[in-house]
């Protein structure tokens, strides 16, 4: 009954986020990826691009009888397999629908997938393999190949570095339930989402992934990996909650930022022959983020940097971070129609992972995610000062009250339940930040890279910087843009209509940090934070206080910029 009932809720969830999105489809992009595959809709057309002639490889041999495919039908597999254990995969069809009763050949052996496309694998012991769904000729429509790592697992090729395993090497190997080793900082809604870890069920009955609440659909997974969309409903903010369920058993909780990216311009009637201010903005991260933006208008509508340089239709932007978060350009127009510019985020910055296919063979690409994850860490230490003072605080606090015997029971235990909020949190960040090092340092970055970025914590950061890409470029923020604590409160502006912030609504800008210059605290956090001190105590005891009001208080001393 509950395997019927999730595989129902699966179906449904396909075909939602197929018929509901509001965004136009990218089409596909270079290398084609479920990114761009779970936005189109029905009522788009399916033409032929550069990588669906790509995707064709010659004939593959099949043991037995298959179910073939139709052309522009998409492979939704994770990017990391272990040889001889179990996993599931996805089939959609160009409008991003599940395609039924087709199939997935693993080395030519085929499985056939169910009613809500998901095909279940039996993985063979091997040192490479191929997965693919072909057509009534035997041609390959859509693969997967994968290549054995000095860690044991498969890897989805091209991978010259064995991120995965070290990334496996953060969680507990005998631990009994699920545990995530990486997940994205931030996610968007309908976009992927993958989560590496140990003790996923490997199974479409039994595997979950939940984002602040609600359930994100899973396409694929293995025990090591998982690969879904965030859920079409999940509200924007800063400090959310991700975890994994693997049958009965949950994994702990990652903090993920629920974002929204938007594409703005203050002016509404634009007339040709003249410039205008627009920006690209992520709301609910303080977070630097990788954005891709598609100017689909690009022959009418010209956008420019900082310099005045015309940019192409095409361009991977790294945004600063801080409160306002947002990239700032300027356009001009050859007519009157209206804009068409796309913006999405790129959550997962692995080897694989969809949208970062091409991420070890683009020196750039490499470069830019170099200097986010640099920022992230930055970011994350900063999370880490402030929740580490925070439990210095209440500790003390606590202490003192308690040898004095002024403390009622009550507060007491508001305080202990504050404390074990902290803690744990504390030990999330610390696992959040080395994960981030050690994509850092599996892309080329520095021990010395790193720690400038944990000590830029302490200090005044600086604006992101990164390389251009003749082809992709890669634009960041001019120097004037952000504020000498990283901010980005320079320039302020009015939003466009799209980019309003909705504060009524309790939607928060992006969780911006307390400025690290303003706190005498070192980067073990094990100092009290300047000028705070009195009012944080007069928060943790006031008789009037409830435990939800003390941990929101907390949250948003720490997570949204309250100073």
């Amino acid at each position: 009954m509950r395997y019927s009932q999730k595989l129902d809720r699966r179906l449904l969830a396909f075909v939602t986020a197929a018929l509901c999105l509001c965004a136009p489809v990218w089409g596909q992009i270079e290398q084609g990826s479920i990114r761009d595959v779970l936005r189109q809709t029905v009522e788009e057309s399916t033409e032929d691009s550069p990588f669906e002639a790509a995707k064709d490889s010659g004939s593959i041999y099949v043991f037995g009888e298959f179910k073939p495919v139709s052309k522009g039908s998409n492979l939704v597999a994770v990017p990391v397999l272990l040889p001889g254990r179990n996993a599931w995969v996805s089939v959609l069809s160009s409008s991003g629908h599940p395609v039924a009763n087709v199939s997935v050949l693993v080395e030519g052996v085929p499985f056939t997938t169910d009613a809500s496309g998901i095909a279940a694998l039996q993985i063979p012991k091997v040192q490479s393999l191929t997965l693919a769904i072909v057509d009534a000729a035997k041609k390959a429509v859509d693969q997967r190949k994968y290549g054995i790592t000095s860690s044991g697992m498969l890897v989805c090729e091209p991978c010259s570095v064995d991120i995965y395993g070290r990334l496996l090497e953060l969680a507990p190997q005998r631990a009994k339930g699920p545990v995530i080793a990486y997940a994205p900082l931030a996610v968007q809604a309908r976009e992927p989402i993958l989560v590496v870890g140990r003790n996923f069920a490997a199974s479409p009955s039994d595997d979950e992934m939940i984002v602040d609440g609600l359930d994100a659909p899973i396409l694929s997974g293995s025990p090591v990996a998982l690969l879904a969309t965030g859920p079409a409903r999940v509200s924007v903010g800063p400090v959310r909650e991700l975890f994994v369920r693997a049958g009965e058993e949950s994994s702990p909780v990652r903090e993920v930022d629920v974002c929204r990216v938007e594409f703005g311009c203050r002016e509404r009637n634009l007339q040709p022959g003249q410039r205008y201010r627009a920006k690209v903005q992520v709301i609910g991260s303080n977070l630097p983020c990788i954005v891709d933006l598609y100017n689909r208008t690009a022959n009418s509508v010209h956008l420019f940097d900082a310099e005045s340089k015309l940019l192409p239709a095409k361009v991977r932007i790294v945004t600063p971070g801080g409160e306002n978060n947002l990239v700032r350009y300027s356009l001009s127009v050859d007519n009157t129609e209206e804009l068409a510019i796309e913006t999405h985020l790129q959550p997962d910055v692995v080897p694989g992972a969809p949208g970062a296919e091409e991420l070890m063979s683009d020196d750039d690409f490499r470069m830019s995610v170099l200097e986010a994850t640099s920022g992230d860490i930055t970011r994350l230490q900063r999370r880490l000062i402030s929740a580490e003072n925070r439990l210095l605080l209440v500790k003390q606090s606590r202490d003192a009250h308690g040898q004095e015997a002024s403390l009622a029971a009550d507060e007491l235990d508001r305080a202990n339940a504050e404390i074990k909020l902290l803690t744990n949190r504390q030990s999330r960040l610390v696992s959040m930040i080395s994960s981030r090092r050690v994509i850092l340092e599996s892309l080329g970055g520095t021990e010395e890279a790193y720690r400038k970025a944990v000590e830029l914590a302490s200090t005044s950061s600086s604006a992101v910087v990164v390389p251009q890409n003749k082809e992709h470029p890669i634009t960041a923020p001019p120097a004037n843009q952000t504020g000498p604590d990283g901010s980005g409160k320079a320039l302020p502006e009015a939003s466009s209509g799209n980019a309003q912030i909705n504060r009524s609504a309790g939607e928060k800008t992006a969780g911006a940090q307390p400025d690290a210059s303003k706190t005498d605290a070192s980067k073990t956090g094990s100092s009290t934070a300047a000028g705070g001190k009195s009012e944080l105590q007069k928060t943790i005891f006031q008789h009037s206080s409830t435990v939800p009001k003390i941990i929101e208080n907390s949250s948003m001393e720490t997570d949204a910029g309250k100073e």
